[in-house]
């Protein structure tokens, strides 16, 4: 089997940590060499079978052990400046000397050569390629696309923005990537090379190039010299880094908040470089919720905008029908169900929580419901691409421990027939005791414990029993196991209403908003009608893990899925408006801008759609869409779990009566006709488009997938 060995600095937990996790996702080992910097250093090790001390990393010994290796990744300290000198040695010997056939192949991520480092390569070969960086003459050796606070150190790592070409593969990418970070200035850089050097396509050659989409306005680098993000050099690959925050899911916010995730994709690359092949292949899985449901408006004035926007994602979903089947993704699509006291959802009118009529004047309300009956048939003809399920913004408590254990629940009953749940029948109540050990009878006291709960399932019960259309209030327990029955149940009546399953069918899978579920007694509930997972969210507010690995995660005979939520904005704030809260933007939320230099100090954004607005629109989104590739795979392959989006969020306005045209020509993978009435920017399509040529160039390590096939990895890995 093949086996991976990561040599890195004792404080790059991000990259250790993410490396390992990515490879154990994988089924690839690997082992750790932590080195200590210093221009004279020796390496400790962590375990590794036959060598019980520490091993200079320039020795013959340390040549003998990376031969047994098919890879080796070398991640410099994590916050390895243009200065940083800390394998100088190392790569002196390892490049110039351990070439053989029997070498293994050795791939820098981030390694910063530079004038600074005095140490390394005094005297490069005479086919080394890469120009020394000089953080004095940037224009001269390195290529700097945009200068500015663009760093994971600053709280803006997503204006690295990067869209590259794989030269090879012959595959273009949405990914971040750099090569050099300079401390001083909190700029980043990639590679420039002499293309004079001798030996391109043998001794050296070109692998990852630039391929931006606004490349022509972008600098240009000097006579005989190019612009590299990834380079071989013989049997060494220099790769962009792969560090850009420290930040684990566990601590994160839910949004992306402009400094989640390493770049992973970079280390896959590496792999199929050196032919490391997996035990499995990572699947790539989408959720969304929520219907058919118009955005939200700043102003509220209803008019002909809901129903375009109502009309923007049907478009869309017939896209994804047609771009999903072929490839074998199945979206997991959940509607905002009755919930414990809203109003019933009906076939064809199934969008924004309530009735068509409370957010459609009447003089579209006809035109809003076709609309949503054509997205109902959508769903119900095509369930191998959408698995439906209940997405519950009301479940009862909130958390593994619930938060409203005594609290007065208004619940509303459902009377659909052959339900026993179902208003007029009788619902039961459980308790719950706690025993003070030292008052129980001894036949009672478990070994080791002090108190424990004592439970009875008795025959008392609660007889709610009003119209489906009043609320009653009655004192339960939130998170009770007979109260969550009733609320689940009437979901489920409400999906079959509308022609549904529920929970997925037999898959056993749905999402809730953020973290809504509460306690065992919930969790029994849903084992009772088939969950066997479902979605959170790390972090949300007030929610906690129980004790344990995060990325296994299976509590209650129930898994509990990671999500990542990639929406563009928050709600309807759009890419960016003015009217908008900016942290509601993408421009605020992802942090894609230093300043003002999109939206422009004079708010040209707003005042120059054709020229200001066309430009910078290009570049935020190029900065958006490298942010999120990098978040799918960070939270697939280092926590195996899914992206999520609103198809709302796709349909933001300029104003309170029209869709935003943000701009026209090429945005993204597609070009999209600004002036045509829906040909407009979707963050959503342009995400799967742009993972779908991942997924081409890394087939061997990633599929497009279901929910089902992602719980039955999660259920083998450790």
């Amino acid at each position: 089997m093949a086996r991976v060995l990561i040599v890195t600095t004792y404080d790059n937990g991000a990259a250790k940590s993410d490396l390992r996790a990515m490879l154990d996702t994988l089924g690839i080992e690997h082992d750790t060499l932590v080195v200590f910097s210093g221009s004279s250093y020796r390496a400790q090790l962590h375990p590794i079978a036959g060598v019980s001390a520490p091993i200079d990393p320039a020795s013959g010994a340390m040549r003998t052990l990376m031969q047994r290796y098919q890879a080796v990744f070398v991640v410099p300290h994590q916050d390895a400046n243009s200065s940083f000198n800390g394998f100088d040695p190392t790569l002196n010997t390892w490049m110039l000397n351990w070439n053989a056939s029997n070498d293994p192949p050795v791939f820098h991520f981030g390694q910063p050569i530079t004038t600074a480092r005095t140490g390394l390569l005094p005297s490069p070969p005479d086919d080394f390629p890469i120009i020394k960086g000089d953080t004095a003459n940037v224009a001269n050796t390195m290529w700097r696309w945009e200068s500015g606070v663009f760093t994971r150190l600053s709280g803006l790592r997503n204006r690295i923005g990067t869209r590259v070409r794989f030269v090879r593969e012959q595959l273009t990418v949405y990914a971040r990537a750099y090569n050099y970070f300079f401390n001083a200035s909190n700029d980043c850089a990639a590679y420039l090379i002499d293309t004079t050097k001798p030996g391109e396509g043998s001794a050296w050659e070109r692998l990852i190039v630039p391929d931006f989409p606004d490349q022509a306005r972008l600098a240009v680098s000097p006579t005989n010299t190019a612009p590299v993000f990834g380079l071989r050099y013989r049997n060494h690959y220099f790769l962009p880094a792969l560090v850009m925050t420290e930040t684990a899911p566990l601590t994160m916010a839910r949004v992306l908040a402009g400094y989640h995730g390493n770049s992973l994709i970079w280390a896959l690359y590496a792999l199929k470089l050196a032919e490391v092949a997996p035990v499995r292949r990572v699947p790539l899985v989408m959720e969304f919720d929520h219907f058919v449901e118009s955005g939200y408006q700043a102003v509220s004035v209803y008019g002909r905008l809901q129903v375009d926007q109502l009309r923007v994602t049907r478009d869309f979903l017939v896209w994804l029908r047609d771009f999903a089947k072929p490839r074998g993704i199945q979206v997991v699509y959940t509607n905002h169900s009755a919930g414990k006291h809203a109003p019933r959802a009906n076939p064809g009118s199934f969008y924004n929580y309530l009735y068509y009529a409370d957010v459609v004047p009447s003089g579209q309300r006809a035109e809003a419901q076709a609309i949503a009956e054509e997205v109902r048939q959508l769903l119900v003809r095509n369930p191998e691409v959408f698995l439906c399920g209940i997405h519950d913004h009301m479940a009862p408590g909130s958390g593994f421990n619930g938060t409203r254990w005594n609290s007065s629940v208004s619940i509303m009953r459902h009377d659909d027939t052959g339900y026993p749940f179902a208003a007029p029948n009788p619902i039961p109540t459980q308790h719950g005791t706690v025993i003070n050990r030292k008052v129980a009878p001894a036949m009672f006291q478990p070994d080791g414990s002090t108190i424990f709960a004592f439970e009875v399932d008795g025959e008392s019960l609660l007889d709610i029993n009003p119209p489906t259309t009043v609320a009653q209030t009655y004192n339960a327990q939130d998170g009770n196991y007979w109260t969550a029955c009733a609320v689940i149940e009437r979901n489920i009546a409400d999906h079959r209403a509308l022609g549904l399953e529920f929970f997925g069918g037999a898959v056993g899978y749905t999402n809730h908003a953020k973290n809504y579920y509460g306690g065992k007694g919930y969790l029994a509930a849903m084992r009772r009608f088939g969950l066997r997972g479902f979605r959170v969210e790390y972090n949300e507010r007030t929610h906690s893990f129980p004790p344990g690995d995060p990325r296994r995660l299976t509590r209650e005979g129930i898994q509990f899925v990671p999500t990542i939520k990639l929406d563009l904005c928050f709600n309807i704030g759009g890419l960016y408006h003015s009217g908008a809260v900016y942290s509601d933007t993408g421009f605020g939320m992802h942090k894609l801008e230093s300043g003002t230099e999109l939206r422009g100090a004079n708010n040209e954004w707003m005042s120059d759609p054709s020229g200001w607005r066309a430009e910078k629109g290009v570049v935020a989104i190029r900065r958006y869409l490298s942010a999120a590739v990098d978040m799918w795979l960070w939270e697939a392959l280092v926590y195996r779990g899914t992206a999520y989006a609103h198809p709302a969020e796709a349909t933001w306005v300029a104003s309170a009566t029209a869709l935003e045209e943000p701009f026209s020509g090429v945005a993204g993978n597609q070009v999209w006709a600004g002036a045509s009435e829906f040909s407009r920017f979707h963050f959503i399509k342009e995400i799967f488009v742009a993972m779908d040529a991942v997924v081409q160039l890394l087939s061997d390590y990633l599929k497009w997938g279901k929910i089902d096939e992602l719980m039955a990895m999660r259920e083998v890995v450790a």
